[in-house]
């Protein structure tokens, strides 16, 4: 049994067949972070050596931000109750998950730098600069924007904690499906109201196009490219649980005990 081989068994076009990198605690040396809605994409670079660490603005400052900024939608009391508590109760349940499941050894996927770009312009642009846009110089009701926006600023610190943790990728992608099926109901909501209802001529053009994109975005996140791409990918056997350095290990030295029985069988005919 060899990584290797386990790395050429994945049937999609996405994931590297170079051989899957054991995740330890702390970032791999040589790679840039970002993540996907939930999900940490690892990008990773041809020379270890002359790539720089990861930027300050995912290392302090963009977090800084997301703190900040989830804590004053939290404070303002415009974010219903229920949906704090399921920004908290969604990692609090992957996270326990992955340490009973996992552990600290597992399997994490390299992702080709279409879906980095994807996360960078559209997540991040649509997904929480234009809110704030609408909210700040368009004048656009909190209430109706800051359950979003509070929920996917809430996904975007939570993933960077489980990079800190080093929480496995099944549990990333079960997170990244909570999250994301819980907003479309608020985004539905927010949509609805801005652009379906008798009163959506009261609401800029911004604010509208900013509700039509993020409902389009997340949609098209959840039904494109969670479920089809990287749900799919997540049942693979390299990520199962079972497959960290030591199993693999105790499974090659069972192997070899087994072929070493049979070889001395064979001598004994």
């Amino acid at each position: 049994i060899n990584s290797h081989h386990l790395s050429s068994l994945s049937p999609f076009p996405l994931f590297h067949t170079s051989p899957p990198t054991m995740v330890r605690p702390g970032r791999p040396t040589g790679s840039h972070h970002t993540s996907l809605g939930g999900l940490r994409v690892v990008k990773s670079h041809i020379d270890s050596d002359t790539i720089p660490g990861p930027p300050p603005l995912d290392q302090i400052i963009f977090p800084v931000l997301l703190i900040a900024g989830c804590g004053s939608l939290a404070v303002s009391q415009v974010v219903p109750p229920q949906d704090i508590v399921a920004a908290i109760a969604f990692p609090l349940y992957a996270f326990a998950l992955h340490f009973f499941l996992f552990g600290k050894q597992h399997v994490t996927p390299d992702y080709s730098s279409w879906l980095y770009w994807y996360q960078m312009v559209l997540m991040r642009v649509v997904g929480i600069a234009l809110p704030w846009i609408a909210i700040w110089w368009f004048e656009a009701q909190l209430d109706l924007v800051a359950p979003t926006l509070f929920l996917t600023m809430a996904e975007e610190l939570i993933d960077m904690i489980g990079e800190v943790i080093n929480v496995a990728w099944p549990m990333k992608v079960l997170c990244s499906l909570l999250y994301n099926g819980y907003r479309l109901m608020a985004l539905r909501a927010w949509f609805d109201t801005v652009c379906l209802s008798s009163s959506a001529d009261a609401f800029s053009g911004f604010h509208q196009l900013t509700a039509a994109a993020n409902l389009f975005l997340w949609s098209f996140h959840l039904i494109a490219v969670l479920i089809p791409l990287v749900l799919v990918d997540t049942f693979h056997p390299k990520y199962r649980p079972a497959l960290g350095p030591e199993t693999l290990k105790a499974e090659g030295a069972v192997v070899l005990e087994l072929a070493q029985v049979r070889g001395g069988e064979a001598k004994r005919k």
